[in-house]
């Protein structure tokens, strides 16, 4: 991924221009950087929403667009107002990469169920190509001092965690590895190259000063585990709880 230089995480409108043709695209953020950075991947990914811009983007490259500030907008309530300015005087649906003549802000807007259920089933239905771009742009990304500070001592809320772990259980209660995924895996597994030794001293240091895990801990974690085998073989766990201990994470005889 190539480098770009910092700017600032102001709300305000932008501008994507190409350098070729003197086409522009203009939006508003809130977190301009963060709007800049989703832009980009998306495009080089291939799966921008913007088709014009996509398509521009495709045959130009990354190089012969710029990414720039117009106006900075303290207060988020006018950034549509002053998006549809600059869309206006910059004629940006007749003569740029703009698609609506209105401008519009997706501040606050959710996605009804439908829209999630293709969303979900887009992402796990990806093809191969798109995978294949989205990984080629996230090579290489450099993990900075500041990204790994941000996300330190960072927690889930209690109400994301419910939701991650539901969506999770219901996940594994239907799916179920192909015998190629198996495979690939498996693959994987056997060409994965030996862990240099300033890995193994990393891992060694990290273990080393590692607080113990207390039995409540344990316990739950075993009880986790066990409803997992319970679920995937059909036994209600208080019947499954009392096999013999050697049968607690297989598959059992139908």
């Amino acid at each position: 991924m190539k480098s770009r230089p910092s700017i600032t995480k102001e709300s305000g409108i932008y501008c994507i221009k190409n350098k070729v043709n003197g086409k522009v695209y203009i939006g508003s953020a809130i977190n301009l950087q963060k709007r800049r950075n989703e832009h980009y991947r998306r495009l080089n990914a291939g799966i921008h929403a913007n088709r014009r811009l996509q398509h521009s983007w495709n045959k130009y490259g990354e190089a012969a667009f710029v990414f720039s500030i117009i106006e900075l907008v303290n207060d988020v309530s006018c950034l549509v107002e002053r998006e549809q300015f600059w869309i206006d005087s910059l004629e940006a649906v007749r003569s740029g990469y703009n698609i609506s003549p209105r401008a519009g802000s997706q501040l606050g807007m959710k996605h009804t169920a439908e829209a999630r259920a293709k969303i979900s089933a887009w992402g796990f239905n990806m093809p191969a190509e798109t995978r294949a771009k989205i990984s080629a742009a996230g090579k290489g990304r450099p993990w900075t001092p500041a990204m790994r500070e941000k996300r330190t001592g960072w927690k889930h809320t209690d109400e994301a965690k419910a939701k991650m772990s539901a969506a999770i259980k219901a996940h594994n209660a239907t799916h179920e590895r192909s015998p190629e995924s198996i495979a690939r895996f498996c693959e994987a597994r056997r060409n994965r190259p030996p862990m240099t030794e300033e890995t193994k001293a990393k891992m060694r240091a990290s273990h080393a000063n590692r607080q113990p895990i207390s039995p409540e801990t344990r316990a739950k974690r075993s009880e986790t585990l066990l409803r997992f085998y319970a679920a995937k073989n059909g036994v209600p766990y208080e019947v499954y709880v009392l096999q013999p201990r050697r049968d607690h994470h297989r598959r059992l005889a139908a």
